[in-house]
């Protein structure tokens, strides 16, 4: 197991907002690993006061996730990946729906909490 030192906080490769409005969200990633991250508000809201927020995360990597109203944040909890596994794809957006108020988009490792 890595040691505190080897953890890190690091924003996102990349946030896009498609829905026209121009918002910006704070993305981070606090782990030992290194993956890629991409986060988008997605084009369609869902309702006066839900949006659909993508994050390039594959389903099987998610371990769990909540939205904190406190702090406006989705947090997810990422499992990596075994090394030796192989995946030959394009990564799509897993969405998850929030309240339009959200401000930020956490991804731990399942491990640190």
């Amino acid at each position: 197991m890595a040691n505190n030192s080897d953890y890190n906080v690091k924003p996102f490769e990349s946030f896009m907002d498609l829905s026209g409005n121009d918002r910006t969200l704070h993305c981070f990633y606090h782990g030992v690993h290194d993956p890629h991250l991409e986060a988008r508000i997605m084009a369609n809201p869902v309702s006066d006061h839900k949006l659909k927020v993508g994050v390039s995360l594959h389903p099987d990597d998610i371990s769990n996730r909540c939205y904190d109203s406190e702090r406006s944040s989705l947090d997810i909890w990422y499992s990596a990946p075994d090394p030796s596994e192989i995946r030959i794809a394009l990564l799509k957006m897993e969405l998850f729906e929030v309240p339009d108020s959200i401000r930020e988009i956490n991804v731990y490792d399942a491990k640190k909490r």
